[in-house]
Formats: C-alpha cells, structure tokens, sequence
C-alpha cells in the first residue's frame, strides 16, 4: 500500500469534512471580512480559495476551502473537528449581513484526487492523475448532481493536492474509493495541517501563506494584524516541517542521510530517502508508535527542537513544528569555524531513539530566507488575482480620468495617476541604482493599459539612465502616451530609445532655465534636434543646495505648452 500510494493516483472520500452554504447579497463581503484570503478572485461558478479563520489576536480557529456554486452562493469546505469553533465565529460576525448559513453536510460528500507523487523512476517529479481523475472530471457532465449544489474544483493550495468534488451524498459512482487515511497519509507527506491541527496556530508558521493562503494587499479582516506585522516587520522562527521517520535499525540509511543537510524532498542526494518511503520497510503505523506532541531531539541533548504535531498512519512520515534556526544555513561569514557549521546536518531522533527524523522541504516549497524565515517566492496574486485586481483598477482610474475631463475642459493642473511597484517588503530594487524585475504579466498589462489612458507619462531622468524604458504601451490597445522627463541639468543621453526607437514618441523634457548656461544651451539645442521639446522651468534648492526641478510649475507649464497643442492623434 505505501508505495502504491506514492506511486499512482486515486479517489477519497472524506468523511471528516463539513460543509456550509452561505448565500445572499452579502455572502462574498461576509466571508472577505474574516478570512486570511481576498474573496475577490472567486467570481464565477468553479471559482475557488483556501484560507483561515483566525481570533482578535491573529491565532488560528481552523481553515477551509471556498467555492463559489452559483450567484452570491458559495461552499464552505472545513474539518468536523473545529465545527463548533468555526461555527460560534461565523455567527458573531454575521450581524445583519444579508447572508443565509445552511449546512449541507448530510447532502452533500467531499471527495478528493490523489496525484502521485512518485513517478516509476522514482524521480520526483509531478505526475498528472490519470483514470480516477479523469472519472472524477467527467462527473462535472452530470448537471443533475452539480445542479443540487455541488462543485468540482482544483484544489486552490496548489496542483500537488490534486482536484477536490463535492458531490450529492449516498450515490454510487462506479470507482473503487481509498479511504481519508490514505489522503491524510499523502498530505502530512507533502507537509500541509488540517483542522484541528492549525488551532491557536499563527498563519505563517503553519505555512498557510504558502499554501495560498493568506492575501497581504486585502483590506483587513478579523486578526489581521498578527499576520500583517510577522510578515512586513518581524521574522518567522518555526514552521510546520514534513519528515521522514526512519526506524532505528536502519543504521545504513541513516548515516547517509544524517551527513546531508534540510533540502528538497526531489534533491537528487535525497534518493535513499525516496526509495525508502516508497519501500514496504516504510509501513510502519507510525502514528501508533510516535504520538502527537513528541519531541524531536538532537542526539545527545534532551533539548527539544521540536514537536509532533502529527503523524502517517501506513507511511513512516510526520508533520512537526521545527525551529529553524536547526534546520537552514546560517548567515555569511568568514570563518572557517562558522563556514563548517553554515549548513546543519539532519541529525534528529524522536523521544525515545525509536526513530530518526529527517526533515525535508516538500517539492512545492519556495525558496527560504536564512535571515528571516519567510520565503522569497510567496505567492501573492495567483492569475485570478491578478486579472481581477487589472479589472477592477483599470475600471476605477477609466471612470477618474473621465470624471476629470468632464469637469475641466482647459485645466491648468492634469488629473495625475501614481503608479509604481514594489517587492512585498516594501523595496523597489534589489540594489540601488539597478534595475530589478517586480512586475508580472497581469501587472504590465494593467500598467500599459493605463498608459493608453493617459496623455503622457513623467519619469525621472535617473529611470532613464538606469532602466531606459521605451515608455510606449506595447501590451494594450491604444496609443502611446507622451514621454516626460524631469532633467534639471539635461543628462538624458541621445542614444535612449525614446530617439532611436521607431515605437517610442520623442520626449518633452523639463529642465532649469538654461539662457545663462552655455554648456546647458549646447545640450538643449542637441537634444531638440534629435526630436525632444525642451521646456524651461523653475527650480528649486534643497537641504545640500542642488538644485532641482520646480515640480509643480513643471507640470504646469507642461500643459500649457504640450498638452494645449494637437501633439496627439487618437
């Protein structure tokens, strides 16, 4: 059975889950005020997010999928074991929201595919499921049974937990079913809690943003703060970690993987380890020997490093709750002493010596920041995200800049639009000076699409010399904005693409008077032949006495010398 499981997939019912139907106007609002994830990507029938539910001080009362089944009617998806937590919670913030909580668990089962994880070869790579999910997929034909509320959905922490259905209970489906052992086994491998097991919990130490999770750029919701502050501000110290528990007797292998240090479980010096969980010598009913709440020692120290939060029942694998300053490389340094001990080895037993624990980063995982624990690549748009957040801002700006036009027909000041972007903890470059890519698909579209909204675009003439951006709408439908560059000493250098480049408009550059300053008269008159429009403009002085660009009597006489005149055509 072990390495069937790894190895192929399959179909569970799971019968420890619960679900609620929430409709009415305000069921997405109700739901967007207390869970950790943005309800504004569920939109359409299908659609679907996983999330928690935390307490006023940001701990954990339990997690659950949302589907959304028709019109402002979703599915709550969540563990029997937290039913009464979830439920005392939902009701208190229900107040007089137009939303109906029904429970549909006597009518409708939660089923869930199993993809293997294991290929023949035993390399681990994704393996797509073939004949049970395709039995599964095929149900979504069966309108009599999704028409009585059910759904059929990827699962949204991502492809390695397969497709999950929610059915109409008691029908027979003609496929030979696993039992929700075999789903608990292959999820505590691939290192996600559940339910009971995430209880006073913090998110992101039980890896719930990176099980997507957790949104950082909603509004706020119930014990947001916690979450907000750990992730823009403070470090994270532990996390649930997956491992592989391997019996005492298996000397060999254990000093193989105790010289290798915390990686991923598809590392290629992670092979023994692989062969060994796909092997029968890893049936070992673990749960029945190490229980939950076990420590996990170093040997020859009674410290613990860590605790057993649970554990497989026919695959020698736990979930646990590591420190990980035991588990990842420390800080840069110099010395030979500290360079030895940069990675730490996989040297951990549990509580008594019956097994050795050998942590693993699941496959799904992204890459970990040593100095603070978070992770480099955290999903923070999926695509659903981020077409729906492109939307909604390029549907407010439309309605702005008309709203403008319509009230000023010859305004002295442009209605002006902010935009920029930014690495989640806050940082526009990686180095200063440098170029660094932020942006994604979703997020240039959007950008270029403002740009067909706007007359003209303004940049610094440090963007130019450092990025030179051709500033034209290349990925929207429209025409080109005017370039504008801020340049108090006129350093833009002719050889930029707004000269050289056939899609780019020439630039109108805003510069200090230049009538006294011969050197300043010699560029002007160069760059006015390369096609720019040079306009003078007051400046100001600063705190070290440069002189800059008088902002805002630049963007004015930017109107009234360009933006006046037919210099576009539509």
């Amino acid at each position: 059975m072990t390495g069937a499981l790894l190895r192929t997939s399959g179909v569970a019912r799971l019968g420890g889950r619960r679900l609620l139907q929430l409709y009415g106007a305000d069921a997405s609002r109700f739901v967007q005020a207390i869970i950790t994830n943005d309800m504004r990507t569920v939109v359409a029938p299908g659609d679907a997010l996983y999330g928690g539910f935390l307490t006023t001080k940001g701990r954990l009362l339990g997690d659950c999928n949302v589907v959304q089944t028709q019109t402002d009617t979703f599915l709550l998806e969540y563990d029997e074991g937290v039913q009464d937590d979830l439920l005392k919670h939902w009701k208190r913030y229900k107040l007089r929201m137009k939303v109906t909580l029904e429970d549909k668990s006597d009518e409708l089962a939660v089923f869930a595919t199993l993809p293997a994880s294991v290929a023949p070869d035993d390399l681990f790579d994704y393996v797509v499921p073939k004949d049970e999910l395709a039995t599964v997929l095929q149900l979504n034909a069966l309108d009599a049974a999704l028409a009585r509320g059910g759904a059929i959905f990827t699962d949204p922490r991502g492809k390695d937990f397969g497709v999950r259905a929610i059915l109409p209970a008691g029908e027979s489906y003609g496929y030979e079913m696993l039992d929700a052992a075999a789903y608990n086994d292959r999820r505590i491998f691939l290192g996600a809690a559940e339910g009971k097991e995430l209880s006073d919990g913090i998110p992101l130490e039980s890896n719930l943003e990176l099980l997507r999770g957790v949104s950082f750029r909603k509004g706020c919701y119930v014990g947001q703060e916690l979450t907000a502050r750990t992730q823009f501000k403070g470090s994270v110290r532990k996390r649930f970690v997956p491992l592989a528990l391997i019996p005492a007797e298996h000397q060999d292998l254990i000093a193989k993987l105790s010289a290798l240090p915390f990686q991923r479980i598809d590392a290629p010096s992670l092979a023994p380890l692989r062969e060994f969980l796909v092997s029968d010598a890893a049936r070992t009913h673990a749960s029945a020997t190490v229980e939950q709440g076990a420590k996990l020692l170093k040997p020859g120290s009674s410290k613990a490093v860590g605790t057993v939060l649970t554990a497989g029942s026919e695959l020698s694998t736990a979930l646990a709750m590591l420190r990980l300053e035991h588990l990842l490389p420390k800080a840069a340094d110099n010395s030979a002493s500290d360079a030895a001990e940069a990675s730490p080895l996989m040297q951990f037993t549990t509580q008594g010596g019956a097994f050795h624990a050998v942590p693993y980063q699941p496959a799904w995982w992204p890459s970990v920041d040593v100095a603070t624990g978070k992770m480099y690549e955290i999903v923070i748009f999926d695509e659903k995200m981020a077409e729906a957040a492109t939307t909604e801002t390029l549907a407010v700006i439309a309605h702005l800049v008309q709203a403008a036009m319509n009230a000023h027909t010859a305004p002295t000041l442009p209605f002006v639009t902010l935009t920029y972007a930014q690495s989640i903890d806050g940082s526009i470059a990686a180095v200063r000076g440098a170029p660094t890519l932020l942006s994604g698909s979703a997020s240039l579209k959007m950008t270029h699409t403002l740009r067909t909204l706007h007359d003209a675009i303004l940049v610094g003439v440090g963007t130019m010399l450092a990025d030179n951006p051709s500033l034209n709408a290349r990925f929207a439908e429209g025409s080109n904005p005017r370039p504008v560059i801020l340049d108090t000493s006129l350093r833009c250098p002719l050889g930029i693409k707004l000269f050289t480049s056939a899609a780019c408009e020439k630039p109108v550059i805003l510069c200090a008077d230049t009538a006294a300053d011969e050197e300043l008269q010699r560029r002007r008159r160069a760059l006015e032949g390369a096609g720019a429009t040079v306009i003078d403009c007051r400046t100001t002085t600063d705190a070290c006495g440069a002189r800059h660009v008088d902002i805002r009597h630049a963007v004015g006489a930017f109107v009234l010398v360009v933006m006046m005149a037919p210099l576009r055509t539509n």
